[in-house]
């Protein structure tokens, strides 16, 4: 059937449509950035909407009436994690209730790239995208319109055929150049109201308004046991001069102030990352920003004194074990304890903010090298520190261990991903409830142990200390 497409919908859907002992708290900022990249790859061929229920708080009624009013022929979810897959197939469920085949729906993101054939079970999804979507949704799109199911000219979509069997055509591509990829479409969102919104209780909460968040590469180049950073394909990255052009055109056109780089690894290309440095200083942008991730073992002094020069106030570093043996064996990560004291250190010296994140259960460890890490996190004496469970998320090293071993405390197809404060490991060394205890005694009792570190915190996450009482009590 052919089918004439005029109008796309772009949907993040709202965590707060289904809430349950895995979701006890609204997440209220979720920039949109995958989905204005879309619709800059999206504008020239079709009239675009992005519909952000999560950043209004839509209810469903509010979601499918503007629906409604667009009348689209297509609507593209964004499932951003496993977390919230449950999110992503009620959005579909929505669409399709209301409006049947007269819209077509498409998942992407990291849970449908890694698990398309579970994904497309459910008969609401009509097609999956795998990896990035930049390429791949504008060229699905144009065979949807010819109506012959001719599939054989692209790669890393997943749908199902006439008879009803899942098809999966898995990635032999992948964008090579990033430069080539479209400006965001800044525009295609009411940017400036997200740019002055300032969300609370977060670790990048941003320094100054307006704010505006920004990648400059994809994927990384290591392999941590506990990553899935595979479902975006190899590392790649913009060149310096591409990056520096959209700062620029943040700055003079949208007057930003602040920039978080969402990069997974925005350091991991050394060179790369002295060039951008040297360009932010040398065109006096007079920014502020901060990295979401960021490799430890890639810092040093230099890069450090540049990082700060240009604008830098706030590292959020993968520190994750206060034991090598767990680093190195277990978790496959080029650092060690020694390299994290190091860079704390000379962090500190600069007079950056310091937060780090720690990860503990993992299959191997012990509870006296888990004991070693929350003593680790206390004596670094960071700003804020995180603790997280370790979760065996789909294509991670971490599942495929869990599964060989019956470490998981369900059958994997009935895990339950929401969130990495839920233990689902059990080995002979602890089980789920000693890590959700853990986990969660360690965050209040280093974090929140008197009325300095409580202020540090404070700063950190942009709330007041009464906020933070409150915020405590609901944990």
């Amino acid at each position: 059937m052919i089918m004439k497409i005029k109008k796309v919908s772009l949907v993040l859907p709202n965590v707060n449509w289904v809430k349950d002992e895995f979701n006890p708290i609204t997440i209220r900022y979720i920039f949109p950035y995958s989905l204005i990249s879309l619709a800059a790859s999206l504008n020239k061929y079709y009239e675009v909407k992005i519909i952000d229920a999560n950043f209004y708080n839509f209810s469903p009624d509010e979601f499918l009436k503007i629906i409604s009013g667009f009348s689209p022929q297509v609507v593209g979810i964004n499932c951003l994690t496993t977390e919230f897959s449950y999110l992503a197939h009620f959005c579909c469920k929505l669409v399709k209730r209301e409006f049947g085949d007269k819209i077509v729906t498409i998942m992407g993101g990291y849970h449908p790239s890694l698990l398309p054939e579970e994904v497309l079970k459910d008969k609401n999804v009509d097609f999956v995208i795998i990896g990035e979507g930049e390429k791949r949704l504008p060229s699905l799109l144009k065979i949807i319109e010819k109506g012959d199911n001719n599939f054989d000219e692209i790669d890393g979509v997943a749908f199902r055929s006439n008879d009803g069997e899942i098809i999966i055509k898995k990635i032999n591509s992948y964008i090579k150049n990033l430069d080539e990829i479209e400006f965001p479409a800044w525009g295609s969102i009411d940017f400036q109201r997200y740019t002055n919104f300032q969300d609370k209780f977060i670790f990048f909460s941003p320094k100054k308004l307006p704010h505006a968040q920004l990648f400059t590469s994809r994927g990384c180049p290591y392999n941590c046991s506990f990553c899935s950073k595979d479902a975006i394909g190899r590392y790649r990255f913009k060149s310096a001069n591409r990056v520096l052009e959209e700062i620029n055109q943040l700055v003079n056109e949208w007057n930003i102030k602040d920039i978080l780089f969402i990069d997974d690894n925005l350091t991991a290309n050394k060179e790369r990352t002295i060039q951008l440095l040297k360009g932010i200083i040398n065109m006096k942008f007079n920014i502020t920003w901060q990295p979401m991730g960021i490799a430890v073992n890639t810092l040093d002094k230099h890069l450090l004194e540049l990082m700060k020069e240009s604008g830098c106030y706030r590292l959020t570093l993968a520190l994750e074990s206060g034991n090598n043996f767990v680093l190195k064996h277990l978790l496959n990560k080029q650092l060690t304890v020694e390299k994290s004291i190091e860079v704390v250190k000379l962090a500190k010296e600069l007079q950056f903010e310091v937060c780090g994140f720690f990860l503990i259960g993992f299959p191997g460890e012990t509870k006296q090298q888990i004991e070693e890490t929350v003593k680790f996190a206390e004596d670094l004496d960071l700003d804020y520190t995180i603790f997280s469970i370790a979760t065996p998320f789909p294509g991670t090293k971490l599942l495929e261990i869990c599964k060989k071993n019956g470490y998981l405390i369900q059958e994997p197809s009935e895990v339950n991903f929401r969130g990495m404060r839920k233990g689902l490991i059990k080995t002979s060394e602890f089980d789920p409830e000693y890590l959700e205890t853990m986990r969660k005694e360690s965050w209040l009792n280093i974090n929140f142990k008197n009325l300095s570190k409580k202020k540090r915190v404070s700063k950190i996450v942009n709330a007041s200390l009464e906020e933070i009482d409150d915020w405590i009590k609901s944990v």
